[in-house]
């Protein structure tokens, strides 16, 4: 007997278009069905997980992860703090940043988000997400402004890598 394999009773075999909130879903941008405020993390996510066996990419950062991307979203910087301030947001030719005067490493969840995370871990999380594209960082003056990446861009946008 396979793993994750339904019972025959819970077997069924659905056809397309036999229920309601598959018809035609294929014919529009995914965008449209997401409510607003909302971000995707596609499939390539998840092979990004299965091909990480060393721990180079994990569940926190997945996290930390969304919730940069939910607060760029929804331009909304609560859930971020630094331990000498709050993180703010400001649009920049149309794009949203997070702004924060602080290093990118002393950057941090809001402690009922953190959870038992330690601080160093975002920071690592942070660090890796720059690395690979997926937020891009800049210091300009003295604020840090944290943006989407070019990966996080095309995951907006449902393209593929």
């Amino acid at each position: 007997m396979k793993l994750c394999q339904p019972s025959s009773s819970q077997s069924k075999t659905v056809q397309p278009g036999s229920h309601h909130w598959d018809r035609g879903i294929s014919t529009l941008d995914r965008r449209q069905l997401a409510p607003p405020g909302s971000i995707a993390l596609t499939r390539e996510v998840v092979g990004w997980l299965k091909a990480s066996g060393d721990g180079s990419f994990t569940a926190i950062h997945v996290g930390v992860l969304a919730v940069i991307l939910l607060s760029l979203e929804n331009e909304d910087a609560s859930l971020l703090r630094t331990p000498v301030g709050k993180v703010c947001h400001e649009r920049i030719d149309g794009e949203p940043f997070l702004v924060a005067y602080a290093e990118l490493q002393d950057v941090q969840l809001v402690p009922g988000v953190q959870g038992s995370v330690g601080s160093g871990h975002i920071g690592q999380a942070l660090d890796a997400l720059k690395l690979n594209g997926l937020i891009t960082v800049a210091r300009v003056g003295g604020a840090l402004r944290i943006g989407r990446g070019p990966l996080a861009k095309s995951l907006r946008e449902g393209s593929k890598t």
